[in-house]
């Protein structure tokens, strides 16, 4: 269910950097809520790879569970 998760996030993290990158290139300055974007899009890609990466945890032999 965390792998499902973490592909959400990065990819919609991948969707805002787009929009993002499209705002920048554009003639004229650019709007400064493209910037809050960029930074949601960067936490989304981050969190979503930390969650596609993670490993599930073993129960440990010994251990009293």
């Amino acid at each position: 269910m965390s792998k499902a998760i973490g592909l959400i996030l990065t990819i919609t993290g991948l969707m805002l950097g787009w929009y993002f990158v499209q705002m920048t290139t554009a003639p004229g300055p650019a709007p400064l809520p493209s910037f809050v974007v960029a930074a949601i899009a960067v936490a989304m890609i981050s969190v979503g790879v930390r969650y596609i990466l993670k490993k599930k945890k073993k129960p440990e032999e010994g251990s009293p569970t």
